[in-house]
């Protein structure tokens, strides 16, 4: 309140203070910022509310959905660029040498079975159906031990610099998603910004 007390005006009550002046009101509307349905309203047309007390909440459900997944796909993430970061360990390097040993095995084994095919077949002794199918099984082994030779020459040089940055793009990004959600959470709180007197209530739950 601000005002001044005219001396010169007579004063009918004893003990009567008179002020002129201005009086300020803040006038707030609050409202959530996403959309939603109202769960809840906790005050009243005519109820005082402290700064900070939650006035209203949406239902948080797919909000904290949302938020739970975008979290789930952090860690993953952050335990892959973790296991970037340190390389083939020594079990995953030997596993990849025994799957290039038994597939070169494999594809000896299956050339000698079409050499003695073929042998048969100068003396009409097979058909040619055992010879071709034969071949096709060489081409397959030949085939499944470039991808173990493959796969070995990859674990033995590590990831690459260029798997490293794209894995901490990908966790920077997941984070920031997290975070956002996490808020978009939070603002399912409506909060009294200052003390104050709720004028009007406009919505009901499930709004």
């Amino acid at each position: 309140v601000t005002g001044c007390f005219d001396q010169g005006e007579k004063q009918n009550d004893v003990g009567a203070l008179t002020l002129y002046g201005n009086v300020d009101i803040r006038e707030v509307q609050l409202a959530f910022q996403d959309a939603g349905r109202i769960l809840r309203l906790g005050v009243d047309e005519g109820d005082r509310v402290k700064k900070g007390q939650e006035v209203a909440r949406l239902d948080p459900v797919r909000f904290q959905l949302e938020a739970d997944r975008l979290g789930g796909e952090a860690t993953a993430q952050g335990q892959l660029l973790d296991r970037l970061k340190s390389g083939s360990r020594p079990q995953d390097i030997e596993k990849t040498r025994a799957a290039v040993v038994a597939a070169r095995a494999n594809l000896k084994e299956a050339e000698l079975y079409l050499a003695r095919k073929q042998t048969l077949l100068q003396t009409n002794r097979i058909s040619q159906q055992e010879i071709d199918s034969a071949k096709a099984r060489v081409a397959t082994l030949a085939a499944t031990l470039k991808t173990a030779e493959e796969e070995q020459s990859l674990a033995l040089e590590g990831p690459r610099k260029e798997d490293i940055a794209a894995a901490e793009a990908t966790l920077i990004a997941l984070q920031s998603a997290k975070e956002l959600a996490e808020q978009r959470l939070a603002d399912t709180r409506l909060l009294a910004p200052a003390d104050g007197l709720i004028r009007n209530r406009i919505l009901e739950p499930g709004a």
